[in-house]
């Protein structure tokens, strides 16, 4: 059974002072339980034999650095600092680092390598964001962290025609998929801005509800500057899907998912908060019909499926200004 707890201190030392005379087994546990193995080892309280040597091995991976304002160099004593993971830019992990003086110093264990965001949050100050790659093992000085002024995004859009469109939205998504402000609308002139937007890189969609979306990879603000972004939304290649089954007899409530190269890793299902109502249904109706009148040309992967059938996944390529019509048979499941 667990007798005593204790912390080690910066140069690994630790005690257990007065405990009762007997043989003790002492072993080393990290935050959260995973980043530090050690094997417990045989220890005695006895005055005569007061040190015990415990081996750790580092599975996981430290990280240090110092944080200081963007334009003095002055110690930012107090913010959050928080290392994530990320599959397809949505967050499966988060890890608190600790901030340990009045320097502006933080430090923080994870318990695997491989890659972590970094993510900075100081009152008055946007957001700052740094992708690390880390080794088992492997200790990484961040050295000075300079944060500072935000920055902004300044984006034109246009048709196929080089016509500006009005009234789309511009969603500006960073690592996270948190905006940094809420989506502006393009005005008569196609011009939209993000104000206030933090330094780090970020992927701009533009929708639409009359055009395919907009997708502009890597837009990177700098502090302090604007970056400007010029989107030209394809002409729409309407697709139109009759599902059936395999005696032909329409089948309704089938569920359409769908990507294409710019959207990739993205489907629509991960997106579909964003679609308006003029991107059509991803259901089939009583007719079997699902039509998606707003997809740009190329090759679409589309996976249609249904309860109690074998999904089908198909690969169509589509020809701008033209409406293509497949039609797709959903076997029963055995």
């Amino acid at each position: 059974a667990e007798l005593a707890v204790t912390t080690t201190t910066d140069n690994g030392a630790f005690a257990f002072p007065a405990l009762p005379a007997g043989a003790y087994r002492v072993g080393l546990v990290a935050p959260r339980g995973r980043a530090l193995a050690a094997t417990p080892v045989p220890a005695t309280a006895d005055p005569r034999r007061p040190d015990v040597a415990l081996e750790a091995t580092l599975s996981g991976a430290v990280v240090r650095g110092r944080v200081v304002d963007g334009a003095t160099g002055a110690p930012i004593p107090r913010y959050e600092t928080t290392f994530r993971r990320y599959a397809f830019l949505v967050p499966q992990e988060a890890v608190y680092a600790v901030v340990d003086d009045a320097l502006g110093r933080f430090s923080g264990e994870l318990d695997e390598p491989g890659t972590w965001t970094l993510e900075i949050e100081a009152d008055g100050r946007p957001r700052h964001t740094a992708v690390l790659e880390l080794k088992a093992g492997e200790t990484r000085d961040l050295g000075e962290i300079r944060v500072g002024a935000a920055g902004a995004v300044d984006a034109r859009v246009v048709d196929a025609r080089q016509q500006p469109v009005a009234f789309a939205r511009l969603h500006l998504l960073g690592a996270s998929l948190e905006e940094p402000a809420g989506p502006p609308f393009t005005g008569p002139d196609g011009r939209a801005r993000h104000d206030a937007v933090p330094p780090g890189r970020y992927t701009l969609f533009v929708v639409s509800p009359r055009h395919p979306i907009g997708i502009v990879r890597d837009v990177v603000v700098a502090e302090g500057e604007t970056a400007r972004v010029a989107v030209a939304l394809p002409e729409p290649s309407p697709l139109e899907i009759v599902v059936r089954d395999e005696g032909g007899r329409p089948v309704e409530g089938a569920s359409l998912v769908y990507t294409f190269d710019a959207m990739r890793p993205l489907t629509s299902d991960m997106v579909k908060a964003y679609e308006p109502p003029g991107f059509g249904p991803n259901r089939s109706d009583a007719a079997g019909l699902i039509r998606k009148p707003t997809l740009p040309p190329g090759d679409v992967e589309i996976f249609l499926s249904a309860e109690g059938r074998l999904g089908e996944r198909r690969t169509v390529t589509l020809k701008a200004g033209e409406t293509t019509r497949v039609e797709i048979r959903l076997a029963a499941s055995r």
